[in-house]
């Protein structure tokens, strides 16, 4: 690495009107476009420190990176890379976007007018699974829940070829947890919140919790190595 090393924090359709962000290190925000597409990065100050600090102090570097792209994310669509996107200059970066035009604008294109929403389902208290058996029963009741809400968007208008989503199960502190991330259009965003709302009437023993996100934080995050 060297002074000029570059951190990239996402791919947007069109330039920023105001770049007056700072990025990780407090570094003015750049843009690099190639074609139709623009490349979010800031310069590494210490790029050597970084590297070797990046997973030491992620806390305050993650806040950092989600920050600036929640306040960008207003003016274009976004196509957020993974924290601690680094690429070696300039040349690089610009390579990148030639080589990736095509399949970077066919993604700005499904989220456009888009917004994620991260939802969570736990267990009621009295619906803790105690044993083995349990466990699986309610995994699959689970499943099954995802399986309806996709069932009931599937009969939507749908503006995008599908809808992106991403589920885990897992057990946390004597309790089930399941997390999905679904890209929802603007179009689609009021039946999606309705289907949420009658499912959770249906199963009483489950609880529901929906976080949105103005850009697709985590069904999509770009990963390139050069």
């Amino acid at each position: 690495m060297n002074d000029a090393t570059l951190y990239i924090y996402a791919f947007a359709a069109k330039k920023i009107p105001t770049l007056v962000y700072r990025g990780i290190e407090e570094s003015p925000i750049q843009y690099t476009q190639k074609g139709k597409v623009v490349a979010i990065w800031s310069y590494l100050n210490n790029p050597q420190e970084l590297q070797k600090n990046l997973y030491s102090d992620t806390q305050s570097a993650a806040l950092k990176h989600y920050t600036l792209l929640s306040e960008i994310a207003p003016t274009t669509a976004l196509l957020p890379c993974k924290f601690g996107t680094i690429l070696k200059n300039e040349e690089d970066l610009a390579q990148l976007i030639t080589n990736q035009q095509d399949a970077l604008l066919a993604l700005l294109t499904q989220i456009e007018n888009c917004c994620e929403y991260d939802l969570k389902i736990t267990l009621t208290e009295k619906a803790i699974p105690q044993t083995g058996t349990e466990y699986l029963k309610q995994k699959q009741e689970l499943l099954k829940t995802h399986q309806q809400i996709e069932a009931e968007l599937s009969h939507l208008p749908l503006q995008y070829p599908e809808i992106i989503k991403k589920y885990v199960f897992h057990k946390k502190q004597d309790s089930f947890l399941s997390n999905s991330s679904w890209l929802v259009s603007n179009s689609e965003e009021a039946r999606f919140l309705s289907i949420i709302a009658t499912l959770q009437q249906k199963n009483m023993h489950w609880q529901y919790s929906l976080s949105v996100y103005p850009f697709p934080y985590k069904t999509i995050q770009l990963n390139f190595t050069l």
